[in-house]
């Protein structure tokens, strides 16, 4: 039996497409912003940007907890 993974690998791996993961690096954090900004739920947002709406939001909260760490680090940096 082959296994689907490896071949869906070998497959993308030939064709030359790149496989991204991630609201950012899918371009989704701006729609997102702009939906939160005009008061959508977030079942609206995961339709508009074809993902799961509790794991858009999941995602959304690590990459916001991921930026504001990155902004203190070089902040402490700064600082020293």
């Amino acid at each position: 039996m082959k296994d689907p993974i490896k071949e869906l690998c070998d497959l993308l791996s030939e064709s030359g497409a790149t496989l991204k993961f991630g609201l950012r690096a899918q371009g989704h954090i701006p729609t997102i912003e702009r939906m939160l900004d005009d008061g959508a739920s977030w079942d609206a947002i995961g339709k508009a940007i074809g993902w799961h709406p509790p794991t858009a939001k999941l995602w959304y909260e690590r990459e916001l907890q991921r930026s504001l760490d990155e902004k203190r680090k070089a902040q402490n940096e700064h600082d020293q």
